[in-house]
């Protein structure tokens, strides 16, 4: 009887670790089903391309210029309709911030906040085609993170643009932080 036990509840654990959790339209967001199927490109001018494809609650993306370039991933997005032609756009990045993007389809511009924690960088953009023949989809795996950190710096390497990451950081937050370490030691002495 205790192995029969034992047995079940390891066969009950692995089937639990097996499944991944189902999402729902609730958790994806209102009015994203329009774009489900959906191929779109556009460019942030002096930073990177995409080529995006919208399907079933997750978006599928590749880097098709800049600090981007070959970069394949897909994450879990969170979208809602603003009105007939404009989606505002949000999923986790890995570094625990979050990319949040407005696409609008009557002026074909993209707007974006992207960056690690409350260090948003602005981003705006061309919008180049939405479900037309002329459109790219991203092709290829989903990367690992150490496969894009590797990609990525070696384009930041290769590039003007420096990486986010890597731009100077303002006076004033310098002057903060300079402030900050100032603070913390003598607080520690």
């Amino acid at each position: 009887m205790k192995k029969l036990c034992v047995i079940l509840g390891t066969a009950g654990l692995l089937a639990a670790c097996g499944e991944e959790p189902v999402r729902t339209a609730a958790d994806i967001g209102s009015g994203w089903e329009d774009l489900d199927g959906s191929i779109v490109n556009y460019e942030y001018p002096d930073f990177s391309g995409f080529y995006l494809h919208f399907r079933n609650g997750a978006l599928q993306w590749k880097g098709f210029a800049g600090l981007f370039k070959g970069v394949v991933a897909e994450v879990d997005l969170v979208a809602s309709k603003v009105n007939d032609r404009v989606y505002f756009m949000s999923w986790p990045t890995p570094n625990g911030g979050g990319d949040n993007v407005i696409m609008n389809f009557d002026t074909m511009k993209v707007h974006a906040h992207l960056g690690p924690g409350d260090g948003f960088q602005l981003f705006s953009g061309t919008i180049y085609c939405r479900d037309t023949p002329d459109c790219n989809a991203p092709e290829g795996e989903p990367m690992g993170m150490i496969n894009t950190m590797r990609l990525l710096a070696g384009n930041a390497r290769n590039s003007a643009t420096p990486a986010p990451w890597m731009r100077m950081r303002p006076s004033w937050k310098r002057e903060m932080d300079v402030s900050r370490n100032r603070i913390g030691r003598e607080w520690l002495s």
